[in-house]
């Protein structure tokens, strides 16, 4: 939930307007695909490269999201759908 999401950010000091928890899941596949659109602003000489997303989840409504993605990471204890769709499966939740 919420607090857990603020309690991960806060403990690898991820600013607390990165952290997006309680979406429905449309929302997160739709919040994901608009980060990773590519920007409107052009560059003059030089292009800086955009950060990479990395989206963590446990459940089948996740999977979408999971797989859009730079780095998908899924929890081990979730949803078989959520581990196929992502990048990466943490096997230990703790």
């Amino acid at each position: 939930g919420e607090g857990a999401a603020r309690s991960v950010a806060n403990q690898i000091d991820l600013p607390q307007e990165f952290v997006h928890s309680q979406l429905l899941p449309e929302d997160k596949l739709h919040f994901v695909g608009s980060m990773l659109e590519p920007s409107v602003k052009r560059c003059s000489s030089v292009c800086t490269p955009r950060p990479r997303l990395m989206m963590v989840g446990d459940g089948v409504n996740d999977a979408p999201a999971l797989a859009v993605a730079d780095v998908g990471v899924a929890m081990g204890e979730g949803a078989s759908l959520a581990m196929e769709m992502s990048d990466i499966t943490l096997m230990d939740s703790n």
